[in-house]
């Protein structure tokens, strides 16, 4: 099974480790801290098997959509809240909302830029 040429051989650090999720094809990548560090997909059909990993940041600026009348992004850090932009109310103007979420990431950005430099760097500020 080495010579596979769907997967990509790895050994992983000390305590690493792959949990299962809800669902069959996906997989999550704990490292030694229990924080996910990837997702992986596998499906095993014989007519179409693949395989793909996709890396995850710490810090992510995410979208509150439960907020539907207001405009409210977020800095979280392995999925816990450590800023949140000022509210905004949310216009009906497709552009202007556009362009309000786009103030709104630019905010979370700053703040991002300001204490962790290299954020956007997956495998930089985990410890």
């Amino acid at each position: 099974m080495r010579h596979d040429k769907v997967f990509q051989y790895a050994t992983l650090p000390a305590g690493w480790r792959k949990q299962p999720t809800d669902h069959s094809m996906w997989s999550d990548l704990l490292d030694d801290k229990g924080r996910k560090r990837a997702s992986i997909f596998y499906k095993a059909a014989f007519y179409d098997r693949s395989a793909r990993l996709n890396v995850v940041h710490r810090f992510g600026i995410r979208k509150d959509w439960e907020n539907e009348a207001n405009i409210a992004m977020r800095v979280e850090d392995c999925g816990r809240i450590v800023f949140e932009a000022p509210v905004v109310p949310e216009p009906k103007d497709y552009a202007a909302r556009d362009a309000r979420e786009k103030e709104q990431i630019a905010i979370c950005e700053a703040w991002l830029n300001e204490r962790y430099p290299q954020w956007r760097d997956a495998s930089e500020h985990w410890d």
